[in-house]
């Protein structure tokens, strides 16, 4: 919060003040906050619930796909 005010003491400085003061009230009450990206913002912003779940879908299958390796072999006793 000290921070958050010094910052505010400057017409330049305010923006990151202002930032500082909203990354305060996220450590200091992180209960029911989720931290999300910003296009996932953007699309709740723009389009609603619907393009948001989409954008969850779409990056879901943007993530490599793991191939199964098959039952584990016991060790050589050799």
């Amino acid at each position: 919060m000290v921070w958050g005010i010094a910052n505010c003491t400057s017409i330049i400085s305010i923006p990151f003040g202002i930032r500082h003061f909203k990354l305060a009230g996220l450590a200091l009450f992180p209960v029911g906050k989720t931290i999300v990206t910003r296009e996932m913002a953007q699309a709740v912003r723009n389009n609603g619930a619907c393009a948001a779940l989409a954008t969850i879908i779409r990056s879901w299958r943007s993530l490599p796909q793991l191939e199964p390796s098959g039952p584990a072999s016991p060790p050589d006793p050799c």
